[in-house]
């Protein structure tokens, strides 16, 4: 009996000391890491300005569509513009039909000029005739050459209005949500108002102020584990620290890359994230 009694108190403490052992692990592990609230923040974002100042004609998406980098979102209309393009096509079609007659003007001066010339030592040469040819062969050249250079002017003006009847298509620049739409159809839009802001979901990071002591342990690669306020976990890894230190604060931003594709995370939202204050497994 008393070797039974001996053998339980002995089994007793040795559970007890293995117990006692493991909350002291945990709270070392504990005294090795710092936790730091961080923020979800979003790779690409930002707002869909409208390039040429016109109406409206459409709007395709609204609040919280997803798109699809090319979609497209608006259009607006531009039918005053492609009015402006026909007629600037036709002026390039009348300067080029001037230049053609100039240039015949001018080849039949020139045969006139040298016909003069191969007249020059007979009786029939007629100097002022000849003279006359020669102004009016040099006014022809100019005058070809106004042509051209007008012929150029009105292609760029319709190559610039082109531009701007490609550009009355709205299109989504990469993935993402359509946060805010801020236009209708029948709204006068000028250049630079934005329309839309869109943010991409599919690439999202933390940001966090590590201190100090905890950014010199940090390395890109480093993968931590952060927890959301429902109790989430999320896995995460050290993207980069930025080589700046407040002064104030006496921590350094540091950007993490979230490897959970399926976390249902919020641009904005908080994340707990542990980190080693020495060290690491990359």
């Amino acid at each position: 009996m008393r070797v039974a009694s001996f053998e339980m108190v002995r089994f007793l403490v040795l559970v007890a000391a293995l117990f006692v052992s493991s909350i002291q692990a945990a709270a070392d592990e504990k005294l090795r890491t710092q936790s730091v609230i961080g923020r979800v923040v979003a790779t690409q974002s930002g707002g869909i300005a409208s390039p040429i100042a016109a109406v409206v004609a459409d709007v395709s998406v609204i609040a919280g569509d997803e798109v699809k980098a090319g979609t497209v979102m608006a259009r607006l209309n531009v039918d005053d513009r492609k009015a402006d393009l026909r007629s600037a096509l036709a002026q390039v079609k009348v300067t080029e039909a001037r230049r053609s007659v100039a240039q015949a003007a001018l080849d039949a001066e020139q045969a006139t000029y040298e016909r003069l010339n191969r007249l020059r030592d007979s009786a029939a040469f007629n100097a002022s005739r000849f003279e006359d040819s020669a102004k009016e062969s040099l006014r022809l050249r100019a005058q070809i050459a106004v042509e051209q250079a007008m012929i150029e002017q009105a292609k760029a003006a319709a190559a610039r209005i082109l531009v701007d009847t490609e550009r009355a298509r709205i299109i989504a620049p990469y993935d993402g949500i359509v946060m805010t739409r801020e236009i209708d159809r029948g709204d006068f839009v000028t250049v630079g108002r934005r329309m839309f802001r869109l943010v991409n979901i599919s690439q999202l990071e933390v940001e966090i102020d590590a201190p100090s002591a905890a950014a010199a342990a940090l390395r890109p690669g480093l993968r931590l584990t952060g927890t959301a306020p429902n109790g989430q976990s999320v896995t995460v890894e050290v993207r980069t620290v930025l080589p700046i230190e407040n002064a104030l604060t006496r921590t350094r931003t540091v950007r993490l890359r979230v490897l959970d594709s399926g976390a249902a995370l919020a641009v904005g939202q908080s994340l707990d994230v542990e980190l080693p204050l020495s060290g690491g497994n990359g």
